[in-house]
């Protein structure tokens, strides 16, 4: 049956290509870059009337992101890079600052921004005496376990990052593949994501 061996061997040989081009278009390298000082590292009452996503960098966090920028063009060079950003305040903050050390060209892509690598959910607003208490809670049951009250376990981190990078290591066709990744969270997200 010459048939049946040309058309499995059509298959294979399909299916290989596609592997291929997948495998192409994934990133060379993915860079993880953590935003810089926030007010909330200085002033953990802040969180208290200041909702999470809205605390700002503080003049060392702005400094940090420059610095950080400035590291980042040194060991990329003039390759091109993609980035994906938190949606928090001092995130897309970090990522202004890190952008000002590239030329513009090599920007790939209009700046991704995406929930799904934001920072852990801790509750709306953190009252501190009520906080402490969760935080013994959470050393007794885990770190990845433990659940806070309005907000979410590092298993649910986890979960939400790994939707994000599953699909995103499939780049859209028409982009460089010769390029970098660049995403800009909080400790939470490499720690759930890298180390669950």
């Amino acid at each position: 049956r010459p048939v049946h061996r040309i058309a499995a061997a059509l298959a294979l040989f399909l299916e290989r290509q596609k592997e291929e081009r997948v495998r192409a278009a994934r990133p060379k390298r993915i860079i993880l870059i953590r935003h810089g000082e926030s007010e909330g590292n200085l002033n953990k009452y802040l969180y208290e009337t200041v909702p999470d996503p809205h605390i700002s960098l503080t003049e060392l966090g702005q400094a940090q992101a420059l610095a950080c920028g400035r590291r980042l063009k040194a060991l990329v060079g003039d390759q091109r890079v993609a980035f994906y950003a938190s949606p928090f305040r001092r995130t897309l903050q970090t990522l202004c600052g890190v952008k000002q050390a590239l030329c513009p060209d090599q920007i790939v892509r209009v700046d991704r921004v995406d929930p799904r690598i934001r920072e852990q959910e801790f509750g709306n607003y953190q009252i501190v005496p009520e906080m402490e208490k969760c935080l013994e809670d959470r050393n007794r049951v885990g770190r990845f376990w433990y659940r806070f009250p309005d907000g979410e376990s590092g298993a649910d981190v986890y979960q939400r990052i790994s939707s994000f990078l599953g699909p995103s290591l499939v780049i859209p066709s028409g982009l460089l593949c010769n390029r970098k990744w660049l995403l800009l969270s909080k400790g939470r997200y490499f720690r759930g994501r890298l180390y669950p």
